[in-house]
């Protein structure tokens, strides 16, 4: 009786979790359609003139729109299973300068210090764009989260029989009641935290990971910054894998 009570509740739970996650889709896409329509209908009845600010804003929400169906798009293949992973032998450095070379404005502008550490030899097998993902959510979280003078690093290093990569702020922190659900979709402690994006970032990074057959974490303390971490296998070799200078 007591497993019978307990599967109820997780049935239970499961369907309140799923209508919770379809408001929040209705709402994050309602948001820009009715901002788009608006403007559009004001252009057709000569409300509103097509000025260049306008026209930007137009495309600002339709670029939001279409980042959100692709990252829903995203985490629905990696439910089922079908998320293709493209597996390249990659070296850990040049994987995270090149991270940090594409947020170097953006963390320049906010007076953030942006570096990314790990040993030149190091690599292991993963998919490029998926695992650049990943980092790149990471870091724009980090970057949002991160005051003027303050530090945001990436790093990666060997553990076991795989890599860890850790992507740490000096942050604002996250408050102890919204750790347990950092990873949950669409889950907003702070609408900040998902850097203005579509509020997947850290749901993708987990599916992304998993996918991968590894693993993720973060720890925090509220005013004292975040560190998100990952794991990765090497490959299914096995082993560490420590290439030469590049050629």
């Amino acid at each position: 009786m007591h497993a019978f009570h307990a599967m109820h509740r997780e049935v239970v739970g499961a369907g309140l979790a799923r209508q919770r996650l379809t408001a929040d889709i209705a709402h994050d896409l309602g948001t820009p359609l009715t901002v788009m329509q608006g403007t559009l209908e004001g252009l057709l009845d000569g409300t509103f003139q097509p000025t260049p600010a306008r026209l930007e804003r137009l495309h600002t929400e339709t670029l939001h729109m279409a980042q959100l169906v692709a990252d829903l798009r995203l985490l629905a293949l990696a439910e089922a299973g079908e998320l293709h992973l493209n597996l390249e032998t990659l070296r850990a450095l040049e994987v995270l300068d090149s991270v940090a070379g594409a947020f170097a404005s953006a963390a320049e502008a906010a007076g953030v210090t942006l570096a990314a550490h790990a040993a030149p030899g190091l690599s292991l097998r993963a998919d490029p764009l998926r695992l650049s993902q990943v980092l790149r959510n990471l870091v724009a979280n980090a970057l949002a989260h991160t005051p003027p003078g303050g530090t945001v690093s990436l790093a990666a290093e060997e553990d076991g029989a795989g890599l860890r990569f850790d992507v740490t702020d000096s942050g604002s922190g996250i408050a102890p009641a919204d750790l347990p659900h950092v990873f949950e979709r669409l889950y907003r402690a702070d609408a900040a935290r998902h850097g203005g994006g579509s509020g997947l970032g850290l749901s993708i990074a987990r599916s992304v990971v998993e996918a991968h057959k590894g693993r993720i974490w973060l720890s925090s303390e509220a005013g004292q910054g975040t560190q998100v971490s990952f794991w990765l296998p090497l490959g299914p070799t096995g082993g560490l894998q420590v290439l030469g200078p590049p050629a």
